[in-house]
Formats: structure tokens, sequence, C-alpha cells
């Protein structure tokens, strides 16, 4: 029975993570391409509406995500820690670190370049306030690069701690 709940627990782990970083290139690769032939604003708007919609489903992938690495943390303990003495343990710190990154790439697309995007986007009209979207989504634009290659290495680190913890 516990080798299935482990199962279980593990493909949802990879289910969620590959979903959550297929979002992310996904947007990538498809959606901002296709905003392309609609005028600025529609893109940008419709960016941000993606965007809202996307962050809840990032943020039920964390939640999951986190229920079920602890579970395999925990069930691996042994072989990670001390987390310094053994390859896997130090593949996992690495893999946490770059977690971290993620984690903290998303709160700062979520509270800080989402919000001034959209307030900037109700009161452009005016030059200056075109500009300072134009800024601010560049930004954004490349945190999103750095967070699409970040989840990618999350995924590469995770195929190896597994092989590592056979």
């Amino acid at each position: 029975m516990q080798l299935i709940l482990n199962g279980i627990l593990g493909i949802l782990h990879v289910l969620s993570a590959v979903a959550w970083v297929g979002g992310i290139v996904y947007h990538q690769v498809a959606v901002k391409p296709a905003l392309k032939i609609l005028d600025r604003s529609e893109a940008k708007a419709v960016n941000l509406s993606a965007a809202r919609k996307f962050s809840i489903f990032t943020w039920a992938s964390f939640i999951l995500l986190a229920i079920t690495g602890f579970s395999a943390v925990y069930q691996h303990r042994e072989a990670l820690f001390p987390i310094t003495a053994e390859l896997a343990g130090l593949v996992l710190a690495f893999k946490l670190l770059l977690v971290a990154v993620l984690f903290t790439i998303f709160i700062v697309q979520a509270y800080s370049f989402s919000p001034r995007i959209r307030a900037l986007m109700q009161r452009a009209g005016e030059d200056n306030r075109q500009s300072l979207v134009n800024q601010v989504t560049r930004r954004f634009n490349t945190t999103w690069v750095y967070y699409a290659l970040t989840g990618m290495a999350v995924i590469i680190l995770s195929v190896i701690l597994s092989g590592l913890l056979r």
C-alpha cells in the first residue's frame, strides 16, 4: 500500500511540475507570438488576463508540489541527509534553491509587475504612461524567460535526483 501511495505522490509531483513549467514555456512559445496580431493595448490586456488565470494554476501547482515534495524528501530522508554527505542531497539542495528562485520570480511578477502594468494601462493614454508600460512589460518578459529556464532546470534536476534515489 505504501508503495502505491508513494507512486501516486511521485506521479502527482512530476505532473504538477511539468504542467506548471509547460505552461510557462507554452506562454513564451505560443501565446506571446500569437498576441502580435493584436494591437498593443489589446495584446497586453489579453496577456494580463492569461497571466492572472495562470496565476491560479501556478498557486495550485506550488501547493501540490510542496505537499508531494515534502513527502518525497521524508520518504528518502536517509539517502538525502546529511544533505552534503551524498550526491542526492546536493542535487536536492540545488533543486530547492532553484525552486526558491522560481517562487521569488513568481511573487515579483504577481505582486509587483502585474499590478503596475494594470495600473499604468488604466491610465495609458499619455505618451509617458505608455513608455512606462513598455518598460515594465520588458522587465516582466525578461523575468518570464528566466522563470522558464529555471523551471526547466528544476525538472532536469528532478529527473537526475530520481535516478540517484533508485
